[in-house]
């Protein structure tokens, strides 16, 4: 089991939390949520540079670097500061994770210059680093050997070494998930959506700028014209399962295509909006939903981090989000963590536990009232307050004899407000 220790970083004064598989943050604004979402997606994605290092090796003639953790190092350096946007850290932090019972990487602020981050490798990252190095190199040595290094053979020989590095590199992290993170402010990526090929992508924060390259790459699949299927001359999303399909058009009230540049909201039959005319909880939620289905659609193994899918909806429609949000999560054995304001989401996800707890046993009449497609292993889910207080930043919020988040935690507020309109009707009373 993965683990996050954070101390004395932002707001965060001492967190630490094992990842499950299914997790929900849930907290006021500038608690951290953000923190601890980027600090496990940071981590997460090391599996990741550590392959685009190697496959630098295998593609050029580059031998590593002379110390390939400090060539990894510098990597990480640059991505960190680019995914928290901070230059100067006030106090001496640590954020460390462990990738398994002793394996970890940390990072710390430097004690003497405010505006450096060091990082220790465990040991053993350092050996593995240092000899999946060595292996890429031998194997790109081999490469050296193919007399055209133009033909198809080479390509294919080439791909399959950085195969092989990469499910070893996979296995070292004990994760095989293709890595994501889902920002909040969507919304505003839909009013310029016409732009996003013209925007200087360094210029924004990390996640944004993934998220942009990610919407980029993929808008095409959804334009009925371009993506055809070798078979039959069908656009690729058109079989799409029932259930699947009719549970988006019920969120967005309306089918997206992306037409001839622009992305398109068919509301009814003979009506369609340009997205950016929609309103922000139909810009907020799109592309929750596009990459959702699209990796359900091609069975990809996936972790990934989506920030406030409830923003500007209903909170009936906020239901229907996590309900489908956890129809991912089961559709192939998916990773997700959410953070969020809402108690609607965590009332929801309580049905959802509910229901996988007692269709264990009552399966049939269960399913009948929500899809076992829907339903939440409580095993692999957790639920945590942020912000809790100084001491107890960050603390569980789920029952594990009842197997469900505590009532009591889930709108706090509602009850606070009530206390003041019951202060409120006993002067009244008083007064009378």
């Amino acid at each position: 089991m993965q683990k996050l220790i954070i101390n004395k970083f932002g707001p965060i004064n001492k967190c630490e939390l094992h990842i499950k598989d299914f997790m929900i943050l849930i907290g006021e604004q500038a608690t951290g949520k953000s923190i601890i979402c980027k600090s496990i997606y940071f981590f997460k994605s090391v599996r990741d540079d550590l392959k685009s290092y190697v496959y630098g090796i295998i593609n050029n003639d580059f031998n590593g670097g002379d110390f390939p953790t400090k060539y990894i190092e510098d990597l990480l350096r640059n991505k960190f500061n680019r995914l928290f946007g901070m230059r100067e850290f006030d106090c001496d932090f640590t954020i460390k994770y462990y990738y398994n019972k002793n394996t970890y990487l940390s990072i710390k602020r430097n004690r003497i210059a405010k505006s450096i981050i060091e990082f220790e490798f465990h040991d053993e990252m350092k050996k593995f680093i240092d000899s999946i190095r060595h292996k890429a190199i031998s194997q790109h040595s081999t490469l050296k050997d193919i007399d055209n290094i133009d033909s198809t053979y080479y390509q294919l020989e080439k791909n399959k070494i950085y195969l092989i590095l990469t499910k070893e590199i996979n296995s070292f992290f004990q994760e095989d998930k293709d890595i994501f993170y889902i920002p909040a402010g969507r919304g505003l990526l839909s009013l310029m959506t016409n732009q996003l090929l013209n925007i200087d992508l360094d210029s924004v924060d990390y996640v944004t700028g993934e998220f942009l390259k990610l919407i980029q790459k993929q808008r095409n699949i959804f334009d009925p014209i371009l993506n055809k299927t070798l078979i039959g001359n069908t656009p690729y999303m058109d079989d799409i399962n029932k259930e699947q399909k009719e549970a988006i058009k019920t969120i967005l009230k309306g089918e997206y295509y992306y037409l001839d540049n622009k992305e398109i909201l068919k509301i009814k039959k003979d009506s369609s909006l340009q997205i950016n005319y929609t309103s922000s909880g139909q810009q907020e939620v799109l592309w929750i939903l596009n990459l959702l289905q699209l990796w359900i659609k091609q069975k990809r193994n996936v972790f990934v981090v989506i920030e406030e899918p409830e923003a500007h909806l209903f909170p009936k429609t906020q239901k229907k989000v996590i309900e489908y949000i956890s129809y991912f999560f089961n559709s192939n054995n998916n990773q997700v963590i959410i953070a969020t304001h809402s108690p609607y989401l965590l009332t929801a996800a309580n049905n959802l536990l509910y229901a996988g707890r007692v269709g264990k046993n009552n399966y049939e009449n269960i399913n009948k009232i929500i899809s076992n497609k829907k339903w939440l292993d409580f095993d692999r889910f957790d639920a945590y307050l942020v912000g809790a207080d100084e001491e107890q930043y960050i603390r569980s919020i789920v029952d594990d004899e009842l197997e469900e988040i505590i009532a009591e935690e889930i709108d706090g507020v509602s009850d606070e407000i009530r206390k003041i309109y019951s202060d409120i009707f006993n002067m009244e009373i008083e007064n009378e």
